[in-house]
């Protein structure tokens, strides 16, 4: 009987861990989601995709803050997509807020994600990869740290990071 119970637990446990690896966080394919102020959107597993649907591309209005503990990545295909809507009103915040490596990253040159107001938590790492790029046109609030990656000699560019406003916080911007 105690072979059974065995058995059954490290199947669960199996299951459990397999469910919780491939949570995909938020897929956004073409919608356009509007965060108002006073709300607060938190994707606590997974990361943010955006994405086209061949017609639509995806687009955040974000007048709220949106927390997120993982990677942001705009896939849209249309080059002039940025994510976010309205960036230069400075009305919403993104917090990164995880406890890994978090990566802020675009699937070509010319479709980088831009943001109105940016907070790296303290505790938090975040990280803008070789060759990507990202823009702030409101706050940038470094508490943890936010690496912009170089490369070896020869290789891609660097990230690159245009900030629009002000720069502070107590953290490490490290270039």
């Amino acid at each position: 009987m105690k072979t059974k119970y065995l058995y059954f637990t490290i199947l669960i446990l199996f299951l459990f861990n397999i469910t919780y690896a491939q949570d995909p966080g938020v897929i956004n394919k073409g919608a356009q989601i509007n965060i108002t102020s006073g709300t607060h959107f938190v994707i606590q597993s997974g990361s943010y995709t955006n994405q086209s649907d061949g017609t639509n591309h995806g687009l955040i209005d974000l007048a709220g803050t949106l927390y997120i503990q993982n990677n942001i990545t705009n896939e849209a295909s249309d080059a002039t997509n940025h994510i976010f809507t309205g960036a230069t009103d400075n009305d919403g915040t993104i917090i990164f807020n995880g406890s890994g490596t978090q990566t802020i990253s675009h699937s070509s040159n010319t479709n980088y994600p831009e943001f109105e107001n940016v907070t790296v938590n303290s505790g938090s790492e975040t990280q803008i990869p070789n060759g990507k790029a990202a823009t702030v046109n409101g706050t940038l609030t470094v508490n943890g740290h936010l690496y912009l990656r170089s490369p070896s000699w020869g290789e891609y560019p660097s990230g690159s990071l245009i900030t629009n406003a002000s720069v502070a916080g107590t953290g490490d911007l490290t270039i």
